[in-house]
């Protein structure tokens, strides 16, 4: 038999799979979407199989060994990742890898074997046979390799897992023994008791703690008590609370409607109780045997969301986002794959969980641009719970305040069914919006905004502050010779933290302290420029002395469950105010919040991007919901230079069918989504003008390949024209239909150039 193997190379030249003959000791054992270990050249690496057909196997290579019992993939999987590949313009290697959890990705290490007569120092340094390179010095490798040309040794490639399996030691009686024998031995005696009072096998761990080590194992060795290994989970149990709130007629009248194999859009206000809606539909789901999957965009969000449908249901539910550890991510793919769970929360790769009967899809946030990928394969995930919802044939449901233009175009074109909540729940109002022109105002903090606040801390309700630009200042600036200060490998200006007393570039990552003297010119006459959240917490901890204030950004949320640590904290009241990013802009449900302030609306709407206008309402309005959830009504606080900017003004309604017939207006104007697909190819290069020179082949290459009603703009310089030393062009293809498209640009990803990038994004985020 022969299986057919894509290797784990990330290589376009090698996307394509390998024939491998089955050995006869695993006849009947491999099987589509099991990982094995095959011969690749002269290392040993991990694979998928994908198919396995009849024919003959005499030049064939054998597959090593396995790495699955029950298979990784399932067929679904399979198949998606090989048409997501297709798709994307990706490796087939890189979907399979972006469906598993990171545990059990391969990793490789090498080791020498002895194949001759090696020299006595070589062979003191073998250890069980083997020499791990990585645990050698620059002169004993030297020796090594000296050793491995004259055939005396040769280089093994060890294929290994991330994963690993927690296990607890647990204890149990084995013989009933007289209580006299142990009265001489007091601590194996309060150990045995225990043990024995305990309604089931008692972990080694507790027993310890009461009677202490030395007891426990002389119980073991007297054989009255066995000590066993059992697999365990790494989540712990925690106590859920669900608030079984009585459905309103709107939400009501939008689950009876969920049934059928359709893309739903729940249009629903903030506040509207779109979350009931979910919960109740995958409720019903589970109830009937089906699986469910809720993708949330933020980890954030996730937190409030798995109290209430733990709570419903149980221990049904399996919880897939970044802010688990690597094996605890393990746990819960496992849980999935042996069926122990129903239910799938998660962030965008939650959309892989490998079940097999899934009875509805739930994006919630639809709009939000975490649910695009932006590293290779560049997929969105509304794209692939398509393509999963038509494989199982269920509903998914797009849920959103502020549906993206494309998804509620679709709505009135009945691809979508439109389904709308325009009250709020609990019979809480809308908040009352007040926008304040700045260019009147002198301080970061307008008059009005900071009076509200502290009006808000004397009547203990609490304060939400947006601000969407972490950090402490945008730049520094040299005040005698202009010179800011970028990053050496990107051009991008970089960013400064007073956390830490360091400049940070948001691009590539790279870090420097804060200089004393202008590089350029050698002046200490140099300030920061623009602001961040860190300064904003500075500030008004300055203008308003003792008040609490928890911030919520990327540099405060770096540790474990640092999330759910500052939103716990202040849903106890622990602080006035939460200011924070546009992670704190959605989902979030505090009762005891009745102010938000946007410190800076005009921060995205600057954005030199055509989704700009889009953004800003959708973030302004999300962070306007957050206020007066409940009987007292809300007020909000916008903050702009630009009050008559519709992106902005409409806010203030609440109006966003006006904010949309006004945005399709710009878009069919420019030419843009949803009237034309979009998609950009990126061309980097070391070389500023070889990547600008392969641009133009490109753009040679797609005119003379599309249609006239293709429009194809640049090569251009994008805003950020080198990122991590790589200089790049960016061309926008704009089109409505053209069959050759997908074929060509795949053809275009595999152009192979040692000094030249290609990558395609067919759905683009950001264009600018």
């Amino acid at each position: 038999m022969i299986a057919k193997v894509i290797v784990d190379i990330n290589n376009k030249q090698l996307n394509r799979p390998f024939d491998y003959s089955i050995p006869s000791h695993l006849l009947g054992i491999i099987e589509k979407g099991m990982r094995v270990i095959i011969p690749f050249g002269v290392r040993s690496i991990m694979g998928f199989v994908i198919d396995i057909t009849d024919g003959d196997t005499s030049e064939l290579k054998d597959i090593i060994d396995i790495l699955d019992i029950i298979p990784s993939l399932n067929k679904e999987l399979l198949e998606l990742g090989m048409k997501l590949a297709d798709d994307t313009a990706s490796t087939y290697i890189s979907t399979f890898q972006t469906m598993l959890p990171a545990a059990i990705k391969a990793k490789y290490r090498k080791y020498v074997r002895q194949t001759g007569e090696l020299s006595l120092s070589l062979l003191s340094l073998f250890k069980n046979e083997k020499i791990y390179l990585d645990e050698v010095s620059v002169e004993d490798y030297k020796e090594i390799k000296q050793a491995i040309k004259e055939n005396t040794a040769e280089i093994i490639y060890e294929v290994k897992e991330k994963s690993s399996i927690k296990y607890e030691t647990y204890l149990r009686i084995d013989n009933s023994v007289d209580v006299e024998l142990l009265k001489n031995a007091k601590k194996q005696l309060i150990a045995y008791q225990y043990i024995q009072d305990a309604d089931h096998d008692i972990l080694k761990s507790k027993t310890v703690s009461i009677a202490g080590a030395s007891a426990v194992k002389g119980l073991v060795q007297k054989g009255i008590v066995t000590e066993y290994k059992q697999e365990v989970y790494r989540s712990g149990l925690e106590e859920y609370q669900d608030k079984f709130l009585v459905l309103n007629d709107e939400q009501k009248k939008a689950v009876d409607s969920i049934k059928d194999n359709e893309v739903y859009l729940l249009h629903g206000v903030t506040g509207s109780g779109k979350t009931e809606v979910y919960l109740e539909v995958i409720e019903k789901t589970v109830n009937e045997g089906k699986e469910a999957i809720l993708l949330v965009p933020e980890i954030a969000l996730t937190y409030q969301r798995i109290s209430r449908f733990k709570a419903r249901l149980k221990d049904k539910v399996a919880i897939l986002h970044s802010g688990l550890s690597i094996g605890e991510k393990y746990d819960e793919w496992r849980k999935i794959l042996r069926k122990e769970v129903t239910c799938v929360i998660g962030a965008r790769s939650a959309i892989f969980a490998p079940f097999t009967n899934i009875g509805v899809i739930v994006i919630d946030e639809e709009h939000e641009t975490t649910y695009k990928q932006d590293d290779t394969p560049k997929y969105h995930a509304r794209e692939v719970a398509k393509l999963r919802m038509d494989y199982h044939k269920c509903p998914l449901i797009l849920g959103s305040a502020t549906p993206s233009l494309e998804s509620y175009a679709r709505s009135t074109r009945g691809i979508y069914k439109l389904l709308e909540l325009k009250n709020r729940a609990l019979n809480a109002s809308m908040p009352n919006v007040t926008i304040i022109d700045m260019k009147d105002e002198d301080n970061l903090y307008s008059s009005k905004l900071l009076s509200m606040i502290q009006n808000r801390i004397e009547k203990k309700e609490q304060t939400i502050l947006l601000l969407n630009r972490r950090g402490y200042s945008n730049f520094i600036l040299c005040k005698d010779c202009g010179e800011v200060l970028k990053c050496p490998h990107c051009d991008i200006s970089l960013t400064f933290h007073k956390y830490g007393n360091k400049m940070v570039c948001h691009y590539c990552g790279h870090n420097e302290r804060k200089p004393v003297l202008c590089p350029t010119c050698k002046s200490d006459n140099i300030d920061f420029i623009g602001i961040g959240t860190e300064s904003a917490e500075e500030e008004l901890k300055k203008l308003i002395p003792n008040i609490r204030i928890l911030r919520m950004d990327h540099d405060t949320t770096t540790r474990k469950n640092s999330h759910k640590t500052i939103l716990d904290a202040f849903g106890n009241k622990e602080a006035d105010v939460l200011l924070g990013t546009q992670m704190i802009a959605k989902g979030l449900d505090f009762e005891n919040v009745t102010l938000v302030g946007v410190i800076a609306c005009d921060l995205t709407l600057n954005m030199s991007d055509f989704r700009a206008s889009e953004r800003t309402y959708q973030l302004l309005t999300q962070v306007s919901g957050r206020a007066g959830r409940r009987q007292v009504q809300g007020e909000v606080i916008l903050q702009t230079y630009n009050p008559e900017h519709y992106a902005i003004s409409l806010v203030k309604n609440n109006d966003y069918l006006e904010f949309y017939n006004s945005e399709m207006q710009s878009r069919k104007i420019a030419g843009y989504v949803p009237y034309f697909y979009i998609e950009t190819i990126m061309i980097t290069s070391k070389d500023p003008k070889l990547a600008l020179t392969e641009g133009s082949k490109v753009v040679s290459l797609l005119k003379r390949s599309l249609t006239s009603n293709a429009r194809i703009l640049g090569p251009v310089t994008p805003y950020v024209s080198r990122i991590k030393d790589r200089y790049r062009v960016q061309i926008i293809v704009k089109y409505k239909v053209e069959p050759n498209l997908s074929k060509l640009l795949l053809d275009i990803s595999k152009y192979h150039n040692k000094d030249v990038s290609i990558s395609i994004d067919r759905y683009p985020n950001f264009i600018g």
